[in-house]
C-alpha cells in the first residue's frame, strides 16, 4: 500500500494506514455523497449513500467504517473471542485520533446531517462495511478501494496480532476459516 495525500479542507492529512474506499449501498439507495452535494443515486459508487430499508422504512447512511486505532486490518470473532490482525508496520495499537478526518468518517457524518438537518428524516443509523473476516459488503464485492478500483477482498491468511491465531481461508467469501496452530 502506497502512501496517500487526502486534501480536506485546504490541510492535508497524510496517511499511510488507511486508503480512501468507495463502495455500493445493501438497502434502497436515494442519494449518493458527490462529494458531499447529495444527489439523487445515479448507480455510481461513492464514499457514503443515504438509503432506505425497504421493508421496515428505516433511513441509514451506509458507509465504510474505519478503525479506532491504526494499523488495524481485519477483525474476526473466533470461539468466543475477538482476535485483530494489524499492519506488519505497527507492532501495538495506536490510538488513530484523526479517525474523524478520514474522508470516509466525513463522508458518513455528513450523511447523517444531511438526513436530519435536510431530508427531516428524525431517527438515523449509520451502517456499512467493516473489515470483518465474513463482511457482507466485501463478500459481496461492494467495497474497492477509491484510487484504483480494484474490489477489497478478505486476506487469504488471518494471523492475530495478540495471540498469534492463524487462520488460512476455505474460499474467497471470507466465511470459513481454519485454525492452523498446531498447539490448539
Amino acid at each position: 500500500m502506497k502512501k496517500m495525500d487526502i486534501h480536506i479542507s485546504s490541510r492535508t492529512l497524510t496517511t499511510n494506514a488507511f486508503p480512501v474506499y468507495v463502495m455500493r449501498p445493501m438497502f434502497l439507495p436515494l442519494y449518493r455523497y458527490a462529494n458531499g452535494k447529495w444527489i439523487e443515486d445515479d448507480g455510481e459508487w461513492d464514499l457514503a449513500f443515504i438509503t432506505r430499508n425497504g421493508d421496515t422504512g428505516a433511513w441509514y447512511v451506509e458507509y465504510v467504517d474505519m478503525p479506532y486505532y491504526l494499523g488495524l486490518l481485519w477483525k474476526v470473532r473466533y470461539q468466543g473471542q475477538w482476535h485483530y490482525m494489524l499492519d506488519s508496520r505497527y507492532k501495538h495499537w495506536v490510538y488513530w485520533k484523526d479517525r474523524y478526518r478520514h474522508p470516509n468518517i466525513v463522508a458518513g457524518n455528513s450523511g447523517i446531517d444531511y438526513c436530519i438537518k435536510k431530508l427531516k428524516c428524525g431517527a438515523v443509523n449509520g451502517t456499512g462495511p467493516e473489515f470483518q473476516l465474513g463482511d457482507k459488503y466485501i463478500r459481496l464485492q461492494l467495497v474497492r478501494y477509491q484510487e484504483t478500483g480494484e474490489v477489497v477482498t478478505f486476506p487469504s491468511t488471518f494471523t492475530c496480532s495478540k495471540c498469534g491465531l492463524t487462520l488460512r481461508a476455505l474460499g474467497k467469501d471470507g466465511v470459513v476459516y481454519v485454525d492452523t496452530r498446531e498447539d490448539r
